[in-house]
């Protein structure tokens, strides 16, 4: 699976998990997710997505995004 699909997966698996929150790092990077991509709740072409998640991995945004909860990594 590739980065950006495990993205996409994960943060739609976390919706599974409600009422329970996610650690604050996790909270913090499904956040960020969710700011630049929509839950999922109808059909759509997927592709906008993965290419939005594809950027947040390669831009950094995610490390960025953990490390202002947890510290450098």
């Amino acid at each position: 699976m590739k980065g950006n699909e495990a993205i996409f997966k994960t943060t739609s698996a976390l919706l599974l998990r409600a009422p329970l929150e996610p650690g604050p790092v996790t909270g913090a990077v499904h956040k960020l997710v969710r700011e630049s991509m929509p839950m999922l709740l109808d059909d759509r072409v997927l592709a906008e997505d993965l290419a939005a998640a594809a950027h947040l991995i390669s831009s950094e945004e995610v490390v960025r995004r953990a490390e202002e909860v947890v510290g450098e990594l």
